[in-house]
């Protein structure tokens, strides 16, 4: 039975959560933490899931830089800040990481919280994510909102 007082777009935010938490799969210690973030986040306490997600990100793990990427896109548990979305997700991009580099080809293609319009960016970011959807043998797949 849905929560009363949850809207339609909290329940999506909240499946989109669970649906990622059930696709991670790193090594014990960091997919402990990410999926512990997950978990809190999944709850509705995306500011301590976001809080989590922090040390994992510095450390380099980039399904945690990804997730933290989205969090600052999306505003979940923190302000809205584009600059350090885009600073999170690139570093999630760069160690292939599909769903970061498709989100940037978003951001850059539709100017999303401000970050300005730049096709050329967008093209870069797209090709990333189809490059690492070769050479991983993923699907195609939409990732960002």
């Amino acid at each position: 039975m849905p929560d009363k007082g949850v809207s339609t777009e909290n329940r999506m935010k909240r499946l989109v959560l669970v649906l990622l938490l059930l696709s991670v799969s790193f090594s014990s210690q960091a997919a402990g933490g990410i999926t512990e973030a997950l978990d809190v986040m999944a709850k509705g306490d995306y500011h301590a899931g976001v809080t989590m997600l922090g040390p994992l990100a510095r450390k380099g793990n980039p399904e945690a830089q990804y997730l933290l990427g989205r969090a600052y896109s999306f505003g979940e548990g923190v302000d809205e800040n584009p600059r350090k979305a885009v600073k999170w997700l690139e570093r999630a991009a760069e160690q292939m990481h599909y769903a970061a580099a498709n989100t940037l080809g978003k951001i850059y293609s539709t100017g999303k919280g401000g970050v300005k319009i730049n096709a050329d960016l967008a093209a870069k970011w797209f090709a990333k994510a189809a490059e690492i959807a070769e050479a991983t043998g993923i699907e195609h797949i939409d990732c960002a909102d």
